[in-house]
């Protein structure tokens, strides 16, 4: 799957035009962000989580994490989009909750 294939569920908009040939092989769900490093380490990891602060940006660059979705309609500050933008993450926001927009993927498969 691509991030530009996220796109096909109504319920999800990108929030900064980046990656969308970017390939998700996996996907994990945290709030936490040290539980996020110690476990998200698959290839090709898009996380799903409701946090919305900068280190957000930092795990998923370290992880090398293929997209950020914020689940439950997040709002995101600009900064936090600048840096994801600059780090080449895409950034995308969903209406619904992180088990309804799992159920949306699922479908995709």
């Amino acid at each position: 799957m691509k991030v530009r294939d996220l796109l096909k569920i109504k319920e999800i908009k990108i929030l900064n035009n980046i990656g969308f040939d970017n390939d998700i092989d996996n996907f994990y769900a945290s709030d936490l962000l040290s539980f996020v490093m110690g476990h998200a380490n698959k290839d090709n990891t898009c996380l799903l989580t409701i946090m919305s602060s900068i280190n957000v940006i930092g795990v998923a660059v370290l992880l090398d994490l293929k997209a950020v979705i914020f689940c439950s309609n997040v709002i995101l500050k600009e900064d936090v989009i600048s840096k994801a933008t600059i780090e080449n993450i895409p950034l995308l926001v969903t209406s619904l909750d992180t088990l309804g927009i799992y159920k949306e993927i699922l479908k995709l498969c």
